[in-house]
């Protein structure tokens, strides 16, 4: 396989697990727990990821502490 090929391969299935993890999350209350275990710039990029894949409307950022 090329190494380019390769890296597509890895980001795609990178896309799908994520996807599938964001799915799993059934509501607001355990998104928000899982969002103030993370650090604030980690908690920005994993928002902002998971947020379409989502199966309920988020709360916003800015109201978590």
């Amino acid at each position: 396989m090329k190494p380019k090929q390769f890296a597509a391969e890895k980001e795609r299935l990178a896309k799908a697990r994520l996807r599938k993890y964001a799915r799993q999350i059934p509501d607001n209350e355990t998104l928000l727990n899982i969002l103030l275990g993370l650090e604030k710039p980690v908690r920005y990029n994993f928002y902002y990821k998971v947020k379409p894949h989502l199966r309920f409307d988020p709360i916003p950022l800015e109201a978590i502490p």
